[in-house]
Parts: structure tokens; sequence; C-alpha cells
């Protein structure tokens, strides 16, 4: 079910670069959240970025304007995974 409020901006395909995007909206005051099927936290399968209605030019003009690729979100992503020292 969907929320009138709430639009879909972005749909990346994984968690971490999901956060990215909502660290990218947010750092420009656009209201975002990350809604997905996660049933236990780190197994979902689909994420989508939504802005609060009456942000959704602004936000699609951020992302825009960011100019990062799926391949540069997922490269972020990974290297911004901690590295176990163990």
């Amino acid at each position: 079910m969907s929320d009138p409020a709430w639009q879909i901006v972005a749909e990346p395909t994984n968690e971490a670069a999901a956060q990215i995007v909502l660290g990218l909206l947010e750092s420009e005051s656009v209201p975002a959240r990350i809604r997905s099927n996660v049933p236990v936290p780190g197994l979902g399968i689909s994420f989508r970025v939504e802005v609060a209605a009456g942000f959704v030019a602004r936000a699609r003009d951020v992302l825009a304007n960011a100019q990062i690729s799926e391949e540069e979100l997922i490269q972020l992503a990974i290297s911004s995974q901690p590295v176990d020292e163990g």
C-alpha cells in the first residue's frame, strides 16, 4: 500500500545505495525515507527512496544534478562497508 503523502524518487538495487541517496536528499533539506520489503534486517530485496509529496520536484532536481550512476552508488556502498579486522 502506498502513502499519497510520499512519492518514490529512486529505486536503488541495494540498501547501501538507498542510504547514499537518502543522505544526499537529506543534505539538501529534502524530507526523505527508505521503504523496503525487509522481512529481516539486511535481507531486503527491493528498496525505494520516497520523499514528501511537496518535495518531489526538488528531489528529482537534486538527484539529477548529483549525476551519480547506479554503478557509482554500488562502488560507494562497497567502499563504505566496515572492514572485518578479526
